[in-house]
């Protein structure tokens, strides 16, 4: 049971004291005063508590996001923003500049969506864009709607309950509660064989082709499996030439028996180039070396986005 309600049940019993419940249950609620100073530092605007459920209210790009996520997920985004200030707000920016600079009725395919964060942040700020959110946990996929629905966006956000790589199957997923954002198809934080996941997995070539939407954006976050995103994509990036963000860690990938070079490597083929952004501008990494920090990347083709090379490469 909920610690506050067995103490509220503990006095009602009669078991103890007024006095010594609210003396005791106030050990809990006085950390409550603890909070204004650490949203005050962060990006937070205000955590709404009701009947049912905590929201975290951010402020992104000029626009409110709310989110909700699972208790135990200690990493969810508003916490996140709440532990460090902010999340990933970098990237969110570069990527809303450089959308209004060439097409601010996109379609964005978020890829590895977890609660949602991009597709609403991103969508909150363009009111013509729509998107397409790959959510394959179950678990996740449940709060990533919850998240849809609080921010109005049922009709421009299409949730779907699937994982892109590089085959049509169904297969087992391992899934952390208490970082969801680490869920992966190998097995990188040692979660408990009990905690997987039976997910369907979709090419991103099988589920583009099913639809008449051009795909001007993607976000790849997928734990170290983003190579194998675009291994089964690259027919759907040749067509569509979409912007990338791409998250490319070195230990995620060697799970995967790969490297983010073999990443920048596949990309190449297509006719991308990999960038890095420091301090707002897009600065060309040809390959990754162990001295790399970052952990995000745009990829750009120089044929097809001359332009916003041209206004955001140093």
């Amino acid at each position: 049971m909920n610690e506050l309600l067995a103490l509220k049940e503990k006095y009602l019993r009669g078991e103890i004291s007024k006095y010594e419940y609210y003396s005791e249950i106030h050990g809990y609620h006085k950390n409550l005063y603890l909070y204004p100073a650490l949203i005050a530092k962060s990006n937070l605007q205000k955590i709404e508590i009701d009947g049912s459920r905590v929201v975290f209210f951010l402020e992104t790009l000029g626009e409110t996001v709310k989110m909700v996520n699972h208790c135990d997920d200690f990493y969810a985004t508003g916490l996140n923003c709440l532990n460090s200030g902010s999340v990933e707000h970098e990237y969110i920016e570069m990527l809303a500049e450089i959308m209004s600079v060439t097409n601010e009725r996109f379609c964005l395919f978020d890829i590895g969506a977890n609660l949602g964060y991009y597709s609403l942040a991103l969508l909150k700020r363009f009111p013509d864009a729509t998107a397409y959110a790959f959510e394959p946990i179950p678990d996740t996929f449940a709060y990533l709607m919850d998240n849809i629905s609080l921010n109005g966006m049922e009709g421009r956000v299409k949730a779907v309950n699937i994982g892109l790589s590089d085959n049509d199957n169904d297969v087992l997923m391992y899934y952390n509660p208490s970082h969801s954002g680490t869920s992966s198809l190998k097995n990188i934080e040692n979660v408990s064989n009990d905690n997987r996941r039976e997910v369907k997995l979709m090419k991103l070539d099988s589920y583009a082709s099913q639809m008449n939407q051009v795909i001007d954006l993607i976000k790849c976050d997928v734990e170290g499996a983003e190579k194998l995103v675009f291994e089964g994509g690259m027919d759907t990036l040749r067509k569509h030439y979409p912007v990338i963000l791409c998250e490319m860690m070195r230990k995620w990938d060697k799970a995967f028996e790969y490297h983010p070079n073999d990443t920048i490597a596949l990309l190449a083929q297509v006719g991308y180039q990999c960038y890095r952004v420091k301090n707002g501008v897009l600065e060309l990494m040809p390959f990754m070396d162990e001295d790399v920090e970052e952990m995000n990347f745009l990829f750009l083709s120089e044929g097809r986005h001359a332009d916003i090379i041209k206004a955001f490469a140093g």
